[in-house]
Order: structure tokens, then sequence, then C-alpha cells
């Protein structure tokens, strides 16, 4: 009888491809699995890395504290360590992110700056974060300021409500100035390497890519909306 070999797999920052690139040998996997034990991997339902493991394969980069815990556990308990992918190696893009420092101290220095002009206006500030798996962090940027009621409210809100809730004046110099602020938080977190899950108006889209990728969006713009009528200067088109 064969002994098996104890493999593990361990994803910290990275996208997970490596792993997947590893579940697309297909066949081979069967071969692969008469000759080892898979006792870790996010693949299975292990909750703590086991003793004694022969082989590991590390995707992802370190990235925080949690990652240099654990991958110095799985040092201490295994065998032969793999680096498995670019981002185990190089650090990839994971690598690449806070190159201007700590950008914590940098959106304090912004608000720490607008601080009175926030409260003459009477603009506050909110937000809406959750994580994105293991390899990040999604922050929402939530800004609010005494203003008119937009045609939007009247229409997608039930009146009742709306009757319970305070009026205000058109305030224009608020508005403008959330714009503006809104506008220097994006370009501050764009400078750190930060990406963004909405295509609007808000967020560059256009000038962020390669110039053929630039091109082919063009393309398919003008052959499906040659008029520009289709949400103009969304996307950056």
């Amino acid at each position: 009888m064969i002994t098996k070999l104890k493999l593990a797999t361990i994803w910290l920052s990275g996208c997970s491809g490596c792993h997947m690139s590893f579940l697309d040998t297909d066949e081979w996997l069967i071969d692969l699995a008469a000759r080892v034990e898979v006792v870790y991997s996010p693949l299975v339902d292990a909750k703590v890395y086991p003793r004694d493991v022969d082989v590991a394969l590390v995707e992802g980069a370190v990235a925080n504290d949690d990652h240099l815990r654990m991958i110095g556990l799985v040092r201490a308990r295994t065998k032969l360590l793999i680096s498995f992918g670019d981002c185990a190696i190089s650090g990839n893009a994971t690598a690449l992110r806070n190159p201007l420092g700590a950008p914590e101290a940098l959106v304090r220095l912004i608000y720490a700056e607008r601080a009175d002009d926030m409260e003459r206006l009477g603009v506050w500030t909110g937000g809406m974060f959750t994580a994105v798996g293991q390899a990040g962090f999604l922050y929402e940027i939530a800004m609010y300021w005494p203003d008119e009621r937009h045609a939007f409210h009247a229409n997608m809100l039930e009146q009742d409500f709306l009757a319970k809730q305070p009026a205000y004046p058109a305030n224009p110099e608020a508005r403008a100035y959330v714009a503006k602020l809104k506008t220097d938080l994006v370009e501050l977190y764009q400078k750190h390497g930060a990406a963004h899950f909405q295509l609007g108006r808000n967020y560059p889209y256009r000038n962020r890519l390669e110039k053929n990728a630039g091109a082919l969006v063009a393309a398919i713009k003008q052959q499906l909306d040659p008029r520009g009528l289709m949400n103009p200067g969304a996307l950056g088109f």
C-alpha cells in the first residue's frame, strides 16, 4: 500500500487564480489523489493547519499580520514549502500597494484640512465597507449635506415618508464642494493603486485603460451609440 504524502495548499493575498489553474489540470487530479492526502486547503473543510505536512503550496503574498502568522505556522509544520505563482514569488500586484506611504494618514489629512469648510457648509461623511475574500477591502465613500430635493426623491420615495423629512433650500456651494472633495479622495485612492467596482461618472475608467483596450472600447461605443446619446460623459466617453 502506498503511503500518501500530506499535501496542503494555502491562499494568502492573491486572486485564487493559481488554485483555479491547479484545478484545471482535470484528469491528472485523479492520479494525484492516489498519491496525496489533502489535509489543509481552501478547497476542503479544514479549520486548523495540521502538523507534519509533507508539502505545502502557498499562493499569494504576505500582506498583513494574519498572513505573517499563518506563513510562520505553515513553515514550522511543513517539510517542503513551495511558492505557488507570481504573487507568492514576487508579490505581484500586492507588492505595488501603498507606494506613497500609509494611506490612512493622508485620508485623515484631507478631512482635517477641510474641517472648517465642511462644518460651515453642513457637510458630513460616512461610509460602507466590507471584506472581499481574503485579499481585498471594499470601501464606498458616502457624503451628506443639506440641499433641495431632487426629482429622484419625489419619484422614488413614498410621499408619506417624504412628508416627514426636513426640507432644505438649494445649496449649490455645498454641492460643488462635495463634488470636489469626492474627486480629491478618488484621486488619492487611485495614487495608492485602489480599484473600483463601479462603472460611472464618479470613477475614472477610460484613462486607466491601456491604449489598445481603450481603442476597442471606443470603437464599441461608436458602433452602439454613434450619436453619443447613451449616458453621455459616463466612463469617459
